[in-house]
C-alpha cells in the first residue's frame, strides 16, 4: 500500500527517483507514469514492473495512451514528431493529463 507522504511505493524506491543522484539508475517519467532502470552497457533504459526495493508492482505504464489519446483526440499522426515540434498540449507534458483522466 502506498504511503501518502511518498510518491512512490517505497521511501527506497523515493530516494532513488527522486533525481538528486546521478549515481542511481532508477528513473521516473511522471508523464508517462513509467519506471525505468538505466542501462550500464548502453545508452537506454529497460522498464521495470516491480519495485526492486519492496516487491510491489508498479503503476501500468501509460506510454501508450498518451499516444492514442494524443493521436486519436488531437488528430496528430506522429504524437513524438508533434512533441519534437513544441505541438503537444500543455497538460500532455506532465502528469497531468493522466491524473485528471482518473488513468
Amino acid at each position: 500500500m502506498m504511503d501518502n507522504k511518498k510518491k512512490h511505493c517505497c521511501s527506497m524506491m523515493n530516494m532513488s527517483v527522486d533525481g538528486s543522484s546521478d549515481i542511481s539508475p532508477w528513473r521516473y517519467n511522471e508523464r508517462h507514469r513509467a519506471y525505468y532502470v538505466k542501462s550500464v552497457n548502453h545508452p537506454g533504459a529497460a522498464r521495470v514492473n516491480y519495485c526492486a526495493f519492496c516487491g510491489t508492482k508498479l503503476p501500468q505504464d501509460l506510454t501508450a495512451e498518451w499516444i492514442r489519446i494524443l493521436e486519436e483526440e488531437y488528430g496528430f499522426e506522429d504524437a513524438y514528431e508533434a512533441k519534437s515540434m513544441g505541438l503537444i498540449p500543455k497538460e500532455f507534458q506532465t502528469d497531468e493529463w493522466w491524473k485528471k483522466r482518473g488513468l
